[in-house]
């Protein structure tokens, strides 16, 4: 195998399908390996973001040593310190500018009426988007100061920091924000396999816009708490992180291979669509997947909005897919007030457009459409990495035990070693023996000659 760098200067904007191809070589029987297909989203510019820290931490520490290594990101980082200001003093010409901002347990004791200022500038005159982390050091009082389109109507209470012990995907997982691997097996993985999060908030009155990404399971309680949400409108969005923590998604995944790279996905992925403020539409459809292989389900979720971006309660969908002159109605139904979903599986590759019109008293209310790639099945483009919710459910089925590289050795403490005795009953039949038939034979025998030597009759 060899590697081949180059470099590609798209010219549009939007989404590029690819194809990389190599000549064959003399005498090559099989040419149908020798090309692949790739899509690739092309931005206009970077993404400029800011991320404001009450304090020095592991979560904005790894939050920007992950924007730091995106190419299509440029970072300011500002964190506060005792007495005002910010450690480093970095550019706020920069920040002033920022399509994003992030902020991480913020605002905290050091943040100053200047930054509160600054932060309503950008959210009020700029509108810019924001992502919010939520935690301890957050002062409630200034958190309130600032503008914002949070997902809540009212502002919840605070909790003692609680675990989650376990993720559970909600019915919008079709968002574009959890896009975060390729292969579906490896994805469920990836959720099944995130450690725990300390959770900030355990209630919320939500505003039927906003919409719940992920949650997870309190240590206290068996109820599903938020874990991430977004919500949006007016060319405006926010995405909340409801906890400390999401660090550890990915620090400590770095040797759990295939998804040790699923929350720098996430996270830009997060970024993505934060920045793209587009003008806010009446009827939208979208999909977390640009790209799908064929045979693969392609997931479409579709939302009606009235004029206040509240949804529509008495509404209706309609989804109809183009692949070249091939039109075809797909049926769509509805998950909750103004909140649609839909699937079909591509019967052939090549690109798919997609379009919806939603009504209202069986008046349009508006149209949206979208375009995805499908892809010709590969066989040498299989993803062979384990299905572990599969093997994981099939050893606690028969009470087993699984175990990966990392914790073989582990095993002997898991699996019962203990001899047992176990006692068998079976029948032989000796007539059908051939040394019982000698023996016998030479029993016979042995009498004839002694008989005879001694004259017996």
């Amino acid at each position: 195998r060899q590697s081949l760098q180059f470099e590609f200067v798209p010219q549009n904007i939007g989404l590029q399908r690819l194809t990389v191809a190599i000549d064959p070589l003399d005498q090559e029987n099989n040419t149908s390996n020798n090309r692949s297909h790739l899509v690739q989203r092309v931005l206009k510019s970077k993404i400029r973001t800011a991320v404001f820290s009450s304090a020095p931490g592991y979560e904005s520490k790894f939050l920007a040593y992950l924007m730091k290594s995106m190419q299509d990101i440029q970072l300011s980082l500002l964190v506060d310190q005792p007495g005002g200001g910010f450690y480093g003093k970095p550019s706020l010409q920069q920040v002033d500018s920022a399509d994003v901002v992030v902020l991480v347990d913020y605002p905290g004791p050091h943040t100053t009426s200047a930054t509160i200022n600054l932060l309503n500038r950008l959210a009020g005159q700029k509108k810019a988007s924001f992502i919010y982390f939520a935690g301890e050091r957050a002062q409630p009082r200034l958190l309130r100061q600032i503008r914002l389109p949070w997902p809540f109507k009212n502002w919840p209470a605070p909790i003692t920091s609680t675990e989650t012990n376990k993720i559970n995907m909600s019915a919008n997982a079709v968002h574009p924000v959890l896009n975060i691997l390729d292969n579906p097996q490896i994805r469920e993985t990836f959720w099944d396999e995130v450690p725990p999060v300390n959770i900030y908030f355990n209630s919320f009155n939500l505003k039927q816009e906003s919409q719940i990404l992920v949650s997870g399971t309190g240590g206290r309680s068996a109820d599903n708490v938020p874990l991430i949400m977004a919500s949006g409108g007016k060319g405006q969005k926010i995405i909340l992180f409801n906890g400390q923590g999401f660090w550890k998604w990915h620090f400590m995944l770095q040797t759990k291979e295939g998804i040790e790279g699923g929350y720098k996905q996430l996270l830009k992925n997060a970024l993505r669509w934060t920045s793209e403020t587009t003008t806010l539409k009446p009827v939208i459809v979208e999909t977390a997947q640009d790209m799908v292989q064929l045979g693969e389900a392609v997931q479409l979720s579709g939302r009606l909005y009235d004029n206040n971006f509240k949804p529509i309660k008495q509404g209706r969908l309609t989804v109809n897919v183009t692949h070249r002159e091939l039109t075809f109605p797909v049926q769509v139904q509805q998950d909750s007030a103004g909140s649609f979903k839909a699937s079909f599986v591509p019967s052939e590759p090549g690109r798919y457009i997609i379009k919806g019109r939603g009504f209202v008293e069986n008046r349009i209310k508006g149209r949206d459409s979208l375009a995805i790639e499908v892809l010709a099945f590969e066989k040498e483009l299989i993803h062979t990495a384990q299905n572990r919710r599969f093997l994981k459910g099939l050893a606690q089925k028969y009470d087993g035990a699984f175990a990966d590289v990392d914790s073989i050795g582990q095993l002997s403490e898991q699996v019962d070693f203990r001899t047992t005795d176990r006692i068998s009953e079976s029948q032989i039949e000796l007539w059908y023996k051939p040394i019982v038939l000698l023996l016998i034979l030479l029993a016979i025998i042995a009498e004839w000659i002694i008989r005879k030597w001694f004259g017996l009759a």
